[in-house]
């Protein structure tokens, strides 16, 4: 059963984070490159580090037939900087030129090169100085770079492959992070201010007093695949302490952060009294779930907010959506036995990778099973990212331009998301 849940793509959780700009930085525009970064992209002519993949596309002989490319989420006016984030073994950045390294046109970066053909006469790769896969490598059919196998334990839903799949850096090395000016309005949905629901914590921060925060859900929550989390540059870190730094400079008041978040786990085990093995820091540890944890080790825990974030794991392990809310409705109570203040988030997960046969079920069902269950309590929320994730996808974004495991979990830009429609629903 537990293979299972690793195969789940929930197996990496965080380990030490690295220090956040504008969260008590000396460095200036370290700070300032922080709150650009979580600003929300759907309010601004600027879209900074956007994470995207160029893939070479292919026929059904494995030839290449075009150079590589990605599409870019707006069309841009002006583009000022294509990076590439390297390793840590290998710690920086490289910057790539336009008309040198690449072009651009109608939203899709290509890259400068020469189709190459090998011994037999194929045209298997490309001369370029971006980074690229091939179609091919981007199913699964071939192996993903850096990669040691192609069996991975994840099906593909397309065929007799499985596709690439990794806890490592091997993904998120090879996306491009670009940023644009661009004057292209996001039509998507956009996350509305909720803090009059949220009346406690809202109330604490804005008088400037220390605001306790419990963080509770599955790997997602622990910060995978967050840069810091994978100890490489350039060492974003996960969404809630992305979070945590956007309420601190928006209100002035100390945002202390509890995360008992366990890699591997559903609802079910979340309020388990017995010991369930999860993974935290890359390790395998046992923990209780949450009410017996307030019983234990939290006995004189008061947080004066809650975010929930369970879903993904409930949906690929199938967990019935009746059983689901009546997990998350004993969370919460168990948070409120302890603070009746306590205000709650609930955060609807992202979505899995379609192309995973038997991760990708019905996750959007659970994030609506969370509005339902925020009507029936006081300053209870939902922060559903798994829309927008949604309509990302829909925008022309390929699951790949922002995923760090290419199965369920997000890279930094999708962290950033996350991040961004937390604060847009607790700062006006």
């Amino acid at each position: 059963m537990f293979k299972k849940k690793l195969f789940a793509g929930i197996a990496c959780a965080a380990a030490a984070i690295f220090a956040l700009a504008g969260c008590g930085s000396n460095n200036p525009s370290e700070d300032t490159m922080t709150e650009k970064l979580i600003q929300n992209f759907w309010q601004s002519d600027t879209m900074y580090d956007e994470t995207v993949i160029l893939v070479a596309p292919m026929d059904g002989e494995g030839n290449i037939t075009a150079l590589p490319q990605g599409r870019l989420l707006f069309a841009a006016d002006e583009i000022l900087s294509v990076k590439q984030y390297f390793h840590a073994d290998n710690a920086g950045e490289k910057s790539f030129e336009q008309g040198v390294d690449y072009t651009y046109a109608d939203g899709v970066i290509t890259a400068v090169g020469t189709i190459q053909e090998d011994l037999d006469g194929k045209k298997t790769s490309v001369d370029t100085t971006m980074p690229y896969i091939t179609e091919r490598q981007y199913l699964g059919k071939d192996l993903f770079p850096g990669c040691a196998t192609t069996s991975t334990g994840i099906p593909s839903s397309d065929g007799a492959w499985e596709i690439p799949y990794t806890e490592g850096y091997q993904i998120v090395q090879l996306q491009l992070s670009v940023t644009y000016k661009h004057s292209g309005g996001w039509q998507g949905s956009t996350p509305a201010y909720q803090g009059d629901a949220l009346p406690h914590a809202i109330a604490k921060m804005k008088n400037k007093q220390d605001t306790e925060v419990l963080i509770f859900g599955d790997s997602i929550s622990t910060g995978s695949n967050s840069s810091s989390v994978l100890k490489i540059h350039p060492n974003l870190p996960p969404w809630y302490e992305l979070m945590k730094a956007g309420l601190e400079k928006a209100y002035g008041a100390k945002v202390t952060l509890t995360n008992k978040s366990m890699g591997g786990w559903t609802s079910r085990e979340a309020v388990s009294d017995n010991p369930g093995n999860g993974w935290v820091g890359g390790q395998l540890v046992s923990q209780v779930g949450l009410p017996a944890l307030l019983k234990g080790e939290l006995a004189e825990y008061s947080p004066d907010l809650a975010v929930i974030g369970f879903g993904m794991n409930d949906a690929t392990l199938d967990v019935g959506l009746n059983n689901y809310a009546s997990n998350i409705r004993k969370l919460i109570e168990s948070i409120r036995a302890r603070n009746a203040e306590c205000d709650i988030i609930l955060l609807g997960t992202m979505l899995a990778n379609p192309q995973a046969k038997n991760q990708y079920k019905n996750q959007t069902e659970y994030s609506a099973i969370n509005n339902k269950i925020a009507g029936l309590y006081e300053n209870v929320v939902c922060v559903d990212v798994g829309a927008m994730h949604r309509e990302l996808l829909d925008g022309g974004k390929k699951y790949m331009d922002m995923t760090g495991n290419n199965v369920n979990h997000p890279n930094d830009f999708m962290a950033r998301i996350y991040c961004m429609n937390l604060l847009a629903t607790m700062v006006k």
